[in-house]
């Protein structure tokens, strides 16, 4: 059956075909797909209704490869909500790709758009853990520094190693964030320093990146 023959059938013969691909594929390894192929671009056309049937036909091999990310990165902290999130966001990259790049629906082969896929779901959950850590290494460090009840030689030892690796720029930025300042209140402020939020966003995630990775603070305490 040709492209534009499948493209209009009724959404229901498609959705069965596709599932009866799906159930092929996984007892002979099958590559060629045409009702799945035709579901996809039917939902990257904007039908809403195909794209909800691909999230459930496909949802159990999203969640798999999650799975063998989380496994093979000894990953312990990532709950319900952050895998829920890391399903919406990767299929958010997928649709607007689906939009952009004919190519990955060219042909009966879905095979170059899992493949896509599945560097979404990487990609979002290497994302979702960076932030985690970004979060864990600010929490560490209101616990520790200074002013802060705690073992005093290691705040001083860790202040003194801050001090040292960051600029004077994002040193301030730390220090109005221990003293609970959001963003928009810094740009309030100092706008002439910060005149955007987007820059404070910036500042905060480079200097959280720098002492996530410098050795001598992983030493004082382990992030």
């Amino acid at each position: 059956m040709s492209v534009d023959s499948l493209l209009n059938l009724p959404l229901e013969q498609l959705i069965c075909g596709c599932e009866r691909e799906r159930t092929v594929f996984r007892q002979t390894n099958e590559q060629l797909s045409p009702y799945c192929m035709a579901l996809f671009r039917r939902a990257f056309a904007g039908d809403q209704d195909a794209w909800q049937h691909i999230i459930v036909i496909f949802g159990r091999m999203q969640r798999t490869w999650i799975q063998h990310i989380v496994k093979l990165g000894s990953i312990e902290d990532l709950d319900n909500d952050d895998l829920q999130g890391i399903i919406h966001e990767a299929l958010c990259a997928l649709y607007q790709a689906g939009q952009r790049h004919e190519e990955l629906t060219a042909t009966d082969n879905p095979a170059k758009l899992i493949k896509y896929w599945k560097k979404c779901v990487q990609t979002t959950v290497l994302r979702t853990l960076r932030t985690r850590k970004r979060q864990r290494l600010f929490a560490h460090l209101h616990e520790h520094l200074p002013a802060q009840p705690g073992d005093p030689e290691l705040k001083i030892a860790l202040w003194q190693r801050i001090r040292a690796i960051l600029s004077e720029e994002e040193l301030l930025i730390l220090t109005l964030d221990m003293q609970g300042y959001k963003p928009q209140d810094i740009v309030k402020q100092l706008p002439e320093q910060f005149p955007t939020v987007q820059q404070v966003y910036q500042i905060k995630q480079n200097y959280l990146r720098r002492l996530q990775h410098d050795p001598t603070i992983r030493e004082l305490h382990s992030f």
